[in-house]
């Protein structure tokens, strides 16, 4: 297998859907993927805080050294 067809079948997989977050089985997987969900959620709002207090440190250490 050459490099371009693992890189095609790499990008392939990358557009499957999962299963499990379409069509959860059981009330317990529907609940984990409802966590994950949240998880994503909070990990998005968290990286742009973090991302706007770094650049408001970046300001205020520029401005005074």
């Amino acid at each position: 297998m050459d490099a371009l067809t693992f890189a095609i079948e790499g990008i392939n997989m990358a557009h499957e859907e999962e299963p499990v977050l379409t069509h959860p089985g059981t009330p317990e997987n529907a609940r984990h993927v409802n966590d994950y969900e949240k998880f994503t959620h909070l990990m998005k709002w968290g990286a742009i805080i973090c991302l706007v207090v770094g650049l408001v440190w970046l300001l205020i250490v520029k401005a005074y050294w």
